[in-house]
């Protein structure tokens, strides 16, 4: 879903990288200053925090509390799920349920090779998402029957925030999955979302980027390119835009919201509602900029290679 590259970043003779792989996807955080020893020694605590919420967040693991709680159990939340149910709730208003992590009922039903399900089937899917499925109060978490939870669309960028606490007063990236947060400045590449090359190159300054398009799981059906993203609302394949660059202090608004923005397309309120920028790219032409750009932010638009 996220696909970036690192601009250059010089660490020369100091900084460290130390690379990894977790919640689907590769791992890379960049310290670009400090000792090499110190450096890398912030490098790992900040990779070990996104084993650590992986770890508390998981929906595949046995035994997991997410597991747990999509098999019916009441379980207590903890401080991680807490945090990502919180920025759930402010997204999911902001974009009018476009971003809701129960749609698993849905992504079940719509295969990967293009066909289509029967109507039936997606209706009966689409009556188990949504995230008023879930409750949580002052006894714990628990889902509606028929009702599964999952933050693939948020989690990555969650981690990627909460990391890049543990680099210190080091300048640095925290990747997760192409998912990032920064503490210093910095040049991104984004990808183009159609040809080769890069659509845009963002400059960040302490905060965080997520990218979210149909780079490799789209599929085709009768000469039609299918979204691999669900619309919640409807229960359909979303077609608003093929790709969405999202900014935002907060990593997991800023991943959530790069997903709604696919289903919403070209939305300034839910981005002026969240306080976020972004670029949405539509099927042809030049992507639109929505909201006001952070302190620091610069953006060179580039044509990409058909």
């Amino acid at each position: 879903m996220v696909v970036l590259a690192f601009a250059l970043i010089g660490c020369g003779a100091r900084g460290a990288v130390v690379n990894g792989a977790a919640m689907g996807g590769e791992v890379a955080v960049f310290v670009a200053s400090g000792p090499p020893a110190e450096a890398r020694t912030a490098a790992l605590a900040a990779r070990s925090r996104v084993e650590a919420i992986e770890a508390a967040v998981t929906d595949w693991v046995p035994g997991a509390p997410v597991v747990r709680l999509n098999a019916g159990e009441t379980v207590a939340p903890s401080p991680e799920l807490v945090a990502l149910g919180d920025a759930t709730q402010r997204v999911h208003g902001a974009t009018h349920g476009a971003f809701d992590p129960t749609v698993r009922p849905l992504l079940a039903v719509w295969p990967r090779d293009g066909s289509w399900p029967a109507d039936a089937a997606v209706d009966e899917a689409r009556a188990r998402v949504g995230w008023s499925h879930v409750h949580r109060d002052g006894e714990g978490w628990r889902v509606e029957p028929g009702t599964e939870v999952g933050f693939g669309g948020i989690a990555q960028g969650y981690a990627a925030h909460e990391a890049r606490a543990e680099l210190g007063p080091h300048r640095g990236v925290v990747d997760v999955s192409g998912d990032l947060c920064v503490r210093g400045t910095f040049w991104v590449h984004v990808v183009a979302p159609r040809g080769d090359g890069f659509a845009a190159r963002v400059r960040l300054r302490d905060t965080c980027l997520s990218t979210s398009g149909d780079y490799a799981d789209a599929a085709f059906s009768e000469g039609r390119r299918v979204h691999h993203v669900i619309d919640p609302r409807t229960g359909r394949p979303s077609s608003g835009a093929i790709a969405a660059t999202v900014v935002d202090e907060e990593g997991a608004v800023a991943d959530a919201l790069a997903t709604a923005l696919l289903v919403l397309g070209p939305d300034g309120s839910a981005v002026d509602a969240l306080g976020a920028w972004a670029l949405v790219w539509p099927e042809s032409g030049p992507p639109t900029e929505l909201g006001r750009r952070p302190k620091g932010l610069r953006v060179r638009l580039q044509e990409a290679r058909p």
